[in-house]
């Protein structure tokens, strides 16, 4: 991946869960690491071909990073303002070079 097309800067961020004293359960969201990213919004086409001819209806973008050992879809990105929920996380041929991120943006 040429590092020109890494014009983003995004926070990857994971979760501990912890419980409240009254017993309620609490998510806590903290920097996993922050990585130069290539961030596009999906269209119909580029779901099909990401996944397999099968539309993902819930994603809406695609987020390159260099590789990041231990990125799972249970992190989430931070990009500006926005939040994106990792919906899958692909190391690409599996070459430990990048991952290929298919993301949805949630409203928080």
């Amino acid at each position: 991946m040429r590092s020109g097309k890494l014009r983003h800067m995004v926070t990857v961020q994971s979760v501990t869960e912890t419980q409240s004293d009254s017993g309620e359960p609490s998510r806590e969201w903290s920097e996993f690491a922050r990585r130069r990213a290539s961030v596009e919004p999906i269209t119909v086409r580029t779901q099909e071909r990401l996944a397999g001819g099968k539309p993902q209806q819930d994603a809406t973008h695609v987020v390159r990073i260099r590789y990041t050992p231990g990125l799972t879809s249970k992190h989430r990105l931070l990009w500006g303002s926005r939040v994106l929920e990792i919906a899958s996380a692909a190391d690409v041929d599996e070459r430990h070079h990048y991952h290929e991120l298919l993301c949805k943006e949630v409203v928080v």
